[in-house]
């Protein structure tokens, strides 16, 4: 038996995927940062909660929601993808299916239409979930739901409802794991590095040196693919429909795109419709 590991494209073994949440206008400047280095990420956004450009809010507020006609032109950049956050942000253990289901599909809804694009994705808010929260999230063909846990491992998660990351920006291990995160090197299944958090803590604590930090050390590496959620768990979907022997030595891609794979100590590819002999 022939055993066969998932490479990101290019035969890489490492990712890089940030996760941020609310839809506030500090997310302009995140957005700033990670194209000055090259990482990309996603948005969960509550589109019940946007801002008229005339909302005013009081003096010192730092929670600020993005102003709805900014919201298509900040979000749309190509090394951003969305997700869903629920339309009104409740903690979803509080609520009745039907409630989680409104939320999830009003929420799903709208950023579809204001986008144009499919959303697969959802985060928790506030944090708490349940087993409800689980089936409602399946119910509403969501593919992963990330909550606000942290594994602090890079290993390419088993689960992706839920989906837990690595760890959040404030987590005082993140200077260590994005170190031993960039030194490892995988020699099974690849590795994924996932960082969320919010982005007007930032103002808030006048720290926005923590994420430039951490987007300097993980940027410009040959072995990083830095992608958005959905750019990778596409790709892992694609990854298996990979279509194996019995012995597992012929591998057929059915997929639209050239899938990568560690076989013993060789990285291989095998493009769209072609059948290889590994």
């Amino acid at each position: 038996m022939v055993r066969k590991f998932m490479r990101y494209p290019g035969g890489l073994g490492k990712a890089v995927t940030l996760s941020y949440d609310d839809g506030v206008q500090q997310d302009i400047q995140m957005i700033a940062l990670m194209k000055k280095y090259g990482v990309k990420g996603t948005f969960n956004l509550n589109s019940a909660r946007f801002i008229t450009r005339d909302h005013v809010y009081p003096e010192g507020k730092v929670w600020r929601a993005m102003i709805d006609e900014d919201v298509v032109p900040t979000y749309s950049d190509p090394i951003c993808s969305i997700a869903t956050h629920s339309a009104h942000h409740p903690t979803l253990t509080n609520a009745s299916e039907a409630e989680i289901a409104h939320e999830l599909l009003s929420d799903r809804i709208t950023l579809e239409n204001l986008f144009g694009k499919v959303i697969n994705g959802h985060a928790i808010p506030n944090g708490p979930y349940d087993e409800k929260t689980i089936k409602v999230v399946k119910m509403c063909g969501l593919k992963y739901m990330r909550t606000g846990k942290s594994t602090h491992s890079y290993e390419y998660p088993k689960s992706l409802i839920p989906l837990h990351a690595t760890c959040s920006h404030a987590d005082p291990r993140l200077p260590e794991l994005t170190e031993r995160f960039l030194a490892d090197t995988p020699k099974e299944d690849p590795f994924l590095f996932y960082l969320w958090g919010h982005t007007y803590t930032f103002e808030e604590r006048n720290n926005w040196y923590i994420i430039e930090d951490f987007m300097r050390a993980v940027s410009g590496k040959a072995d990083v693919w830095y992608a958005t959620n959905d750019e990778i768990f596409d790709y892992a979907e694609k990854y298996d429909q990979l279509e194996c022997s019995a012995d597992g030595h012929i591998v057929t891609n059915p997929t639209d795109i050239e899938i990568w794979f560690k076989v013993g100590s060789r990285i291989v590819s095998v493009k769209s419709g072609e059948t290889i002999r590994v």
